[in-house]
């Protein structure tokens, strides 16, 4: 089997031999990795220039997104090749997404909006990353949302379910492998929300376990298609709710 198709089948998630070659150590360090790399980004070079701080970032993520696609082709010897998309797996993310975005809707409608305190946390933060990111326009922003809901999104789901959650399945059992891959999921999450709300606050820790739940529904939704489009269509549907609530936040 090719990479890419292996990326965009359509049956129950099935792993062979060529996939099996990834040691539990490279596994785990992929599971750490990227809340050590948050860490350091927002928590140990705060208050550094930004210079440093794009330069460390854009190299911590070429690392994360770049060796999966390393061990795989070259030391798992896999190929690249042709695949098409299909449309049954697709059509359950598409579901659970629409889900997702009416939860996320409904709960800043009618939760978080009404209450005066909160909406002012939030006006506050919200207001304060994107000038920082100079994102002040309405077409920056959207930009922004774009390339998160369409592009990162994807990465995301190339690097959680396609890479850590696909390649534990070798070493541990399908519950195990969901636990582990949405909690590394999860985990640099929680460090980004307490960053914005305060580790104080009681929605970073609310929201992180919606994270964990929404990585936890894409392993499964991707053991059972057997196709990342699935999860990634859904995981883009969140992301777009998300910049929603951003946008009605700073600019209505």
């Amino acid at each position: 089997m090719t990479l890419l198709q292996s990326l965009a089948m359509n049956e129950p998630l099935e792993i062979d031999n060529a996939q099996a070659v990834v040691s539990r150590k490279v596994l785990w360090f992929a599971v750490c990795y990227p809340t050590v790399l948050t860490v350091l980004y927002f928590m140990v070079l705060d208050g550094t220039s930004t210079v440093v701080q794009g330069m460390v970032f854009g190299i911590g993520k070429t690392i994360q997104f770049g060796l999966p696609a390393w061990i795989v082709l070259r030391a798992n010897k896999e190929r690249l090749g042709a695949h098409r998309l299909r449309a049954a797996g697709v059509s359950m993310g598409v579901l659970f997404g629409l889900l997702a975005v009416a939860l996320i809707v409904g709960i800043y409608q009618w939760i978080l909006k009404p209450n005066v305190a909160i909406m002012s946390l939030l006006d506050e933060q919200v207001t304060s990353k994107v000038e920082g990111f100079q994102l002040k326009s309405v077409a920056a922003y959207t930009a922004l949302a774009v390339f998160y809901c369409l592009i990162h999104s994807g990465m995301e789901e190339y690097y959680w379910r396609w890479f850590v959650f696909k390649r534990f399945l070798r070493h541990r059992s399908l519950g195990q492998a969901i636990a582990i891959s949405s909690i590394g999921f999860m985990a640099h999450h929680v460090i980004v929300l307490g960053m914005f709300f305060g580790f104080e606050n009681w929605m970073t820790y609310v929201f992180s376990i919606g994270v964990a739940i929404g990585g936890a529904a894409w392993a499964w939704l991707y053991s059972r298609s057997g196709n990342l489009y699935s999860a990634w269509i859904s995981h883009a549907f969140v992301d777009a709710a998300i910049f929603w609530v951003g946008y009605d936040i700073l600019f209505q």
